[in-house]
């Protein structure tokens, strides 16, 4: 996330001690604390919030229509032609295993 070194996190501590005081460290880290908290979760419900849109957008559409697309080939000519679906067959060819052994 941040790069800082130890060096850099020991500054910002001593600046943040000489600048906000002993007294009120507690308070703000608090209060950071409470922010990095609202934060996480505001990224949170955004992604969550991306993730539903794509499904709703079609994505899952889309994919299904690309694997619809992938089943064909091209031709020389130029002509689409179904590639064979080898899932079916064995599919079938399972159910047929199937009854035998039984």
């Amino acid at each position: 996330m941040l790069d800082l070194s130890l060096a850099e996190l020991a500054l910002i501590a001593v600046v943040g001690l000489l600048v906000i005081g002993p007294k009120e460290i507690p308070t703000v880290l608090r209060t950071v604390s409470g922010w990095v908290r609202q934060l996480r979760g505001l990224t949170h419900e955004v992604r969550h919030s991306f993730d539903e849109m794509m499904e709703e957008s079609g994505v899952r559409e889309s994919m299904n229509e690309i694997e619809e697309e992938a089943r064909y080939i091209i031709d020389q000519n130029g002509e689409y032609q179904r590639v064979y679906d080898i899932t079916e067959e064995l599919k079938s060819a399972g159910k047929k295993e199937g009854r035998q052994h039984e």
